[in-house]
């Protein structure tokens, strides 16, 4: 397991807790030395071409340089869960052996649990702890345990479930172990007294990094933590946890990595652990020891998909006009919401009407006040501070009209005419409550006037979308009530009416033009109320009548309804309107129902920001499939990939926390491991929608499988057979095996196959589990 490029971020971000040394430094006394093999195996063979010699020379070296008092504890690899053998799989058949110019002849494959040199390196390092024991003073107090490739499991896995176990002592443990996801393993145990070690070759020169666990844990509390984290060592845990789990959105080898993140440098982990503090405090406890909170998780991959996602769609679009109308729309979003704070926090004492009067919806100008220390005009804010400086500013304060309104506001002709956006009024209520009303809805602040009225909130987001029977009939809600402006009132009204069977007028008056967006979000609701709505503008020069034949005679129709719509004060009507019911029994239902109502000038900006926000999403849309089809190649992928995305997260988190392996079989799907060319994550939108749709009533996430009841370690050489590249079978592998494995490939190591291979493969002595241990 290993997090790209992490140890060496750790070195650059915390130097004080991850110290790079050229000899180990004995000021703390080590109660036990854990060593994990692999990579000693790796190197110690690789420079002494095979030689099972070099291993224990290599372990000898280790155990004099720490000089442990009580405990040495050696771990080899075991099998691995399947979903960890896919990725070995992988990453050998993608790197297969080459033809190489050295005169190393060891084939670095054989260092794989279940071949015949890794017995003969158990068979070894029995005898030589033995020997050792005889021989050596300070090997015969220690207390040595050997686990094997017979021991299932990974070697730091291991490890770090005995140290768990261990009894806790003030003495310190010395970890010796090249895998930097030790590092996240080690912090999860909240075991401060923890010593890891590394080697490592610097300009040609042997070196060692030394990290203390229990300052590295401070460091990153003191770094990462949030300002409102309580004190507590519970908390400190939950932190931790936390960030140890925000480590596998960067990728590990059960995890591919979210999209964006660069994992080449380890910046990824400083990204993700930064987005923690902007998480709700009430969000923040992501996991309990690895079974998951759904609604921090939700959380979390919003701010990623906000971070990551949206910024490369962005990219992706920014040049286009599409682009540029959604940078508009980010502005007027970020005016209101300033506009919102600045609300939030008016002064005690001071009288609403102060305040509320200046967000007149519309307005080309700020509305006068009565005291020029409240007014917010750019005039009026220079002029404060000239006043403290020059003498006549008492003079000028004394300047107001008979109204009592301020001098500087009071002149139209010293307004700005560009101001800003300001926030909408919306009226939520049913039309016949406006009937009584003696308002002029033509003007633009009619609707602050309304009993009622309120600004809309950031939470309220105008929605557009357009209906599946046609593209071109567009759809404007706000809290799912259509969203009118004065103009459409009259024939929304006119709709409802023939749709309820009542009778109505032969002519609507407007306050304004029906036309455009206006004329078919009116199609669009006439539709929903089972009528068909038809616009007609009227020619000029051409008499009302005569067009009204000339339909009539087309139309041929006695269910249909023609009306002429005019502006109010019009003798001539604009438009005509053609409404018939499209059943042969009018509807009845719906007779009155509620609206949302803006004004004009607001409807024409909400409309415009909702249908950009529409394009958007569409664009998204686009975008994700393309995506999909980039990195896997097949159709409708992100469902299926989601799901095991969000098992497979579990299962890790129950790895890491829990320390055991909840399911020996799970794994990714064959064709979506086949299929891949880039291994990497879901989107996190897409995720997000996955974990809305399988959750239950009461929030938490439905899994649809039991991972604790799933399956057994798989046999050693059937793990070997499952990852052996092809070019290493002659050289490895017996002629019997090389079939077997020819078997496996063939079939892509389906469940059946290895069933069959397994049954052939019976399990011997030497494949029982074993741990050595000498007292």
């Amino acid at each position: 397991m290993g997090v790209a490029g992490f140890m060496r971020w750790l070195h650059q971000q915390f130097p004080m807790a991850c110290r790079m040394v050229t000899r180990i430094e004995s000021h703390r006394k080590p109660y036990s030395l854990f060593i994990d093999l692999n990579g000693t195996l790796h190197q110690s063979a690789r420079q002494a071409n095979g030689d099972v010699a070099a291993i224990s020379e290599a372990i000898d070296h280790l155990v004099s340089l720490v000089k442990p008092q009580n405990l040495l504890y050696l771990a080899i690899d075991g099998v691995p869960p399947r979903i960890k053998e896919q990725l070995q799989r992988a990453r050998r058949e993608k790197f297969a052996i080459q033809p190489s110019k050295s005169n190393i002849k060891f084939n670095s494959y054989a260092i794989t649990p279940g071949t015949q040199w890794m017995r003969q390196v158990e068979a070894h390092l029995k005898e030589f702890i033995e020997r050792k024991r005889q021989s050596d003073t300070a090997w015969r107090k220690l207390r040595v345990v050997f686990s094997g490739c017979r021991d299932p499991g990974e070697g730091e896995q291991k490890i770090i479930e005995y140290l768990c176990k261990a009894e806790q002592r003030p003495d310190y443990h010395y970890v010796w172990s090249n895998d930097a996801d030790t590092v996240l393993l080690s912090l999860g145990t909240h075991v401060s007294n923890i010593i890891l070690i590394n080697e490592r070759q610097i300009f040609g020169v042997g070196a060692y990094t030394v990290t203390d666990i229990g300052q590295l844990k401070d460091r990153i509390l003191e770094k990462y933590a949030p300002q409102d984290m309580d004190a507590t060592d519970e908390a400190k845990r939950i932190v931790i946890d936390d960030l140890i789990f925000m480590t596998f959105f960067a990728g590990n080898d059960f995890l591919p990595p979210i999209y964006s993140v660069n994992t080449a440098d380890g910046t990824a982990i400083d990204t993700l652990w930064t987005l923690y503090s902007k998480l709700p405090s009430s969000c923040r406890n992501l996991h309990t020891r690895g079974e998951i909170n759904q609604r921090a998780l939700t959380n979390l991959l919003k701010l990623i998909a906000e971070g990551a996602e949206r910024k490369a769609f962005q990219k992706e679009i920014g040049v286009t006009a599409l682009g540029s109308q959604l940078t508009a729309l980010r502005i007027r979003q970020m005016e209101w919401e300033r506009q919102r704070k600045e609300a939030a926090t008016v002064p005690s004492g001071v009288g609403s009407a102060a305040y509320k009067t200046d967000a007149v919806e519309g307005s080309t100008k700020p509305v006068p006040v009565s005291n020029a220390a409240l007014c917010t005009c750019s005039k009026h804010k220079s002029k404060r501070i000239k006043s403290k400086l020059k003498s006549r500013a008492k003079g000028r304060s004394q300047r107001k009209d008979d109204a009592g309104t301020c001098g500087y506001c009071s002149d139209a002709s010293r307004q700005p005419s560009n101001s800003k956006q300001l926030i909408p009024y919306v009226w939520v209520g049913k039309i016949v409550q406006l009937s009584g009303a003696a308002l002029d809805l033509s003007a633009d602040n009619a609707i602050v006037g309304l009993s009622g009225s309120r600004p809309i909130s950031q939470d309220e987001s105008p929605k557009y979308e357009e209906l599946e029977e046609s593209m071109d009939k567009p759809m404007l809600t706000l809290c799912n009530l259509p969203l009118l402006c004065p103009p459409m009132l009259g024939v929304y009204n006119l709709i409802v009416a023939l749709a309820s069977s009542n009778p109505v007028a032969a002519a609507v008056e407007t306050s304004g033009y029906i036309g455009g967006s206006k004329a078919k979000i009116l199609q669009t609701l006439a539709l929903a109320f089972g009528l068909e709505f038809e616009s007609y503008n009227v020619a000029k020069g051409k008499a009302f009548d005569d067009m009204y034949c000339e339909w009539k005679q087309a139309s041929g129709s006695s269910l249909a309804t023609l009306v002429a719509v005019s502006r109010a004060g019009c003798s001539r009507p604009d438009s005509m309107l053609r409404i018939q019911n499209r059943h042969s029994k009018m509807q009845a239902a719906k007779i009155c129902p509620e609206i949302a109502l803006v004004s004009e000038s607001s409807w024409d900006v909400l409309f415009k920001d909702a249908r950009t926000e529409y394009k958007r999403d569409c664009e998204f849309s686009k975008w994700k499939e393309l995506f999909y089809r980039q990195h896997y190649g097949i159709e409708n992928v992100s469902q299926r990939l989601c799901m095991y995305y969000v098992r497979a997260l579990r299962w890790t988190a129950l790895y890491y926390f829990a320390g055991r392996v909840s399911s020996w079989d799970f794994m990714w799907p064959a064709d979506i491991e086949a299929s891949t060319t880039a291994w990497v994550a879901p989107l996190a939108s897409d995720t997000i929608e996955h974990l809305y749709s399988s959750s239950t009533e009461s929030g938490d996430i439905k899994w649809d499988f039991d991972l604790d009841s799933q399956g057994h370690p798989p046999l050693l050489r059937e793990h070997m057979l499952s990852v052996m590249p092809r070019d290493s079978w002659s050289t490895v592998l017996s002629v019997g095996e090389q079939k077997l494995a020819q078997l496996l490939q063939d079939s892509k190591y389906s469940e059946d196959v290895r069933r069959q291979v397994r049954s052939q493969l019976a399990r011997t002595t030497e494949e029982s589990p074993l741990v050595y241990i000498w007292l």
